[in-house]
C-alpha cells in the first residue's frame, strides 16, 4: 500500500473513532439531563387528563400541534427523572437512521460500512453546529424539534424513491409530510416550499407523474399547516396577537425576521465545520448526478438570494409569529438544520463545476481533510461546552435531586409555601429553564400539581435565609425580589422584567405595566443578558408602534444577536 493511501485510510479510521466518541460523549451528558421546569407540567398534565385527553386539550388549549402534543405524551408516560437520559439517546440513532436511509437512496451502490461512516460524519457535524442543544437535544419537551429533522431526511428519500416508481414510498411519504407539518409550523412550510418548487420544475421539464406527486406533497403540508393553524389551541398561544390587523403585522414581523435571516446566515457561514465539509465535495459528486447544467447554473445564480431572502426568514417569521418578533430560538436551530440541508444540496447537485473540483483535489488541504474536519469538530462551541458540563453535570444533578427531596420533605411536614433554592449550577447544554419566584407561573404551578402540593416559590439562597423576606414574598410583595434585584443579581433583574411583562404569568396581586417591564429588562440587557435583549425587541415590537420605539426594538434585536453570535 502506497505511503499517501495508507496515510489517507489512517486518517479515515482515526475520524470515525472520533465521530463515534463525539456523538457518545453527547449521549452521555444525557445521563446528567434533569427534567426542565416544563417537564414536571406536561408530566403532571398527561398523569392528570389522560393519554388522549391530554392530546385534545393540548389541541383546544396549548398549541394545535398535533403529533408533537402525541409525541410529548408519549415521553410523559415514562419515568420523569429515572429514564431521562434515554431521549437523548433515541434523538440521536434516530438521526443516524435517517441520514443512513438517505445516503443508500441517494448513492445504493456504496457500501453498508460507508454508509454508516458517512452517517457518523454527518451527525457529528450537526450535533457541532446547531445551536440551543439544551432545548432541542437535552429537553424533553422540546426535542420534537430535533425529530422532525429525521423526518424532512426521511421524507426527502422517500419522495426520491416514489419518483423512481415506489408506489409504497409515495403513500408513505404523503403520510409523513402530513405528521411531520403538525409536529411544527416551519419544517410544514419549508417542505411546503420544496414540494411545491418541485411541482413547478417538473411541470417545466414535461414530466407530468413527478409533478403530481410534488404537488400531491405539497397538498399534504398545506393541509397539516391549517389543521395547526386553525386550531383553537394555536388561537390560544397566539393570545392578543389574534386580535391585532393581520397585515400591519405581518409587514412588521417580515421586517424583523429578515434582519434576522441575515444573522442568522452569517451565523451559519463563520463555523468552521460548514467549511471543512467542502473539502468533502469531490467525494460526494463523485457518486451523486448534477442537475442538468442549464439548472445549475440558474441554481448558481440564486442559492445566496435563496438562503438570505426566502428560507431563513420566512421561517423565522412563521416560528416566531406567537411571540410577534420572530425571535424564537428553537426555530433559529431548525433554520440552521434547513440552511445546512439547502447549501449542501445546492453545492453537490448543482453549484459544482469540474474546474473547481479540481482545485479543490488538488490542493494541500485535500488531502489533510480529515484531520481538519477533527480540528474544526473539536473546537465547535457545542464540543467546548459539553467538556464543560461533564464537570457541571454531576453537581447540576444534583441539586435537581436535593430540590424534589426537599420538595417531599416540606411537602410531609405539612406546609402549604413550598420555599426551594435556585440552581447555582447552570450548564449551558443541560441547563434550560428554572421555576419562578412567584408560584402563578405556569411552570411553577406544573410543579406544584406533580408533587400535590398547593405553592412552589423558588428563590435565591440568600433570601431564602431571611425568614421576614420569606413572609413578605409569600405574602405577595414583590420589594424584595425588587431589592435583591436591585443590587445582586441579573438573573432576578430579568426576572423582574418577566414578573411585570404582559405576556408573562407574574405575581397574584402585582399589576402589569409593560414600561416596568422594560425598565428591568434593560438592566439586564445592560449587563449583557441576551435573552432580556430578546424581550425588549419584543415589548418594543408590540406595545409601542411609534418609529422611535420600532427602531429601539431592533436596536435590542441587534444586540441580542450579537451577544449570540459566537466566532
Amino acid at each position: 500500500m502506497p505511503a499517501f493511501e495508507k496515510k489517507f485510510f489512517d486518517s479515515k479510521i482515526i475520524l470515525f473513532i472520533f465521530c463515534t466518541i463525539y456523538i457518545f460523549l453527547f449521549c452521555w451528558l444525557g445521563i446528567y439531563a434533569c427534567p426542565a421546569a416544563d417537564d414536571y407540567n406536561y408530566a403532571g398534565s398527561v398523569s392528570e387528563q389522560g393519554f388522549w385527553m391530554f392530546q385534545i386539550r393540548s389541541y383546544t388549549h396549548l398549541n394545535g400541534r398535533l403529533l408533537n402534543a402525541f409525541l410529548i405524551a408519549l415521553a410523559s408516560l415514562l419515568p420523569l427523572q429515572s429514564l431521562y437520559w434515554v431521549f437523548p439517546i433515541i434523538t440521536v440513532v434516530s438521526y443516524i437512521f435517517s441520514l443512513c436511509f438517505f445516503l443508500h437512496t441517494f448513492s445504493p451502490e456504496i457500501t453498508a460500512k460507508e454508509i454508516i461512516f458517512r452517517s457518523f460524519i454527518g451527525t457529528s457535524c450537526t450535533l457541532a453546529v446547531l445551536p440551543h442543544l439544551n432545548e432541542t437535544l437535552y429537553w424533553r419537551a422540546g426535542m420534537p424539534y430535533f425529530w422532525t429533522t429525521a423526518l424532512l431526511i426521511l421524507i426527502a428519500s422517500l419522495a426520491v424513491r416514489a419518483f423512481r416508481g415506489g408506489y409504497f414510498a409515495f403513500w408513505l411519504c404523503l403520510f409523513l409530510a402530513f405528521l411531520n407539518g403538525t409536529i411544527l409550523e416551519l419544517p410544514c412550510v419549508f417542505q411546503g416550499i420544496v414540494a411545491f418548487i418541485a411541482a413547478l420544475y417538473f411541470l417545466w421539464r414535461g414530466e407530468r407523474s413527478k409533478a403530481v406527486m410534488s404537488g400531491s406533497f405539497w397538498l399534504a403540508s398545506v393541509v397539516a399547516f391549517f389543521a395547526v393553524y386553525l386550531a383553537p389551541g394555536t388561537a390560544v398561544r397566539m393570545g392578543e396577537l389574534a386580535q391585532m390587523p393581520l397585515f400591519p403585522h405581518l409587514l412588521r414581523t417580515a421586517a424583523v425576521a429578515s434582519a434576522f435571516g441575515f444573522f442568522t446566515v452569517i451565523k451559519f457561514f463563520i463555523k468552521p465545520v460548514v467549511w471543512a465539509l467542502l473539502l468533502f465535495l469531490p467525494v460526494m459528486a463523485e457518486k451523486w448526478p448534477v442537475f442538468d447544467k442549464g439548472l445549475a447554473v440558474r441554481v448558481r445564480a440564486w442559492h445566496i438570494v435563496l438562503l438570505v431572502i426566502l428560507i431563513a426568514p420566512l421561517m423565522q417569521a412563521i416560528g416566531g409569529w406567537a411571540q410577534g418578533s420572530g425571535l424564537e430560538l428553537r426555530g433559529e436551530t431548525l433554520i440552521v438544520w434547513m440552511m445546512g440541508a439547502v447549501w449542501m444540496s445546492l453545492w453537490v447537485f448543482g453549484y459544482r463545476q469540474e474546474q473547481m473540483l479540481d482545485k479543490i483535489r488538488s490542493s494541500r488541504l485535500f488531502a489533510w481533510r480529515w484531520w481538519l474536519l477533527i480540528l474544526s469538530l473539536a473546537v465547535s462551541f457545542n464540543f467546548i461546552d459539553l467538556i464543560r458540563d461533564l464537570k457541571e453535570a454531576p453537581h447540576f444533578a444534583a441539586e435537581s435531586r436535593a430540590r424534589d427531596v426537599l420538595t417531599i420533605q416540606q411537602r410531609d411536614a405539612g406546609r402549604q409555601n413550598i420555599i426551594l433554592p435556585g440552581f447555582e449550577t447552570r450548564p449551558k447544554l443541560l441547563f434550560f429553564n428554572d421555576l419562578r419566584p412567584w408560584p402563578s407561573y405556569w411552570v411553577n404551578d406544573g410543579f406544584a400539581h406533580y408533587y400535590n402540593v398547593k405553592n412552589v416559590f423558588v428563590l435565591p439562597q440568600l433570601l431564602c435565609e431571611y425568614p421576614v423576606a420569606l413572609e413578605r414574598i409569600c405574602g405577595g410583595d414583590p420589594e424584595p425580589l425588587e431589592d435583591f434585584a436591585e443590587h445582586w443579581d441579573v438573573v432576578m433583574q430579568f426576572l423582574m422584567g418577566e414578573m411585570y411583562d404582559p405576556f408573562f404569568a407574574g405575581m397574584v396581586g402585582v399589576d402589569k405595566d409593560p414600561k416596568r417591564s422594560t425598565q428591568w429588562y434593560e438592566k439586564a440587557a445592560e449587563a449583557d443578558s441576551a435573552q432580556a435583549c430578546r424581550r425588549l425587541t419584543r415589548l418594543y415590537f408590540l406595545y409601542d408602534t411609534s418609529s422611535e420605539k420600532y427602531l429601539k426594538a431592533f436596536y435590542w434585536f441587534v444586540r441580542s444577536e450579537l451577544s449570540l453570535l459566537r466566532l
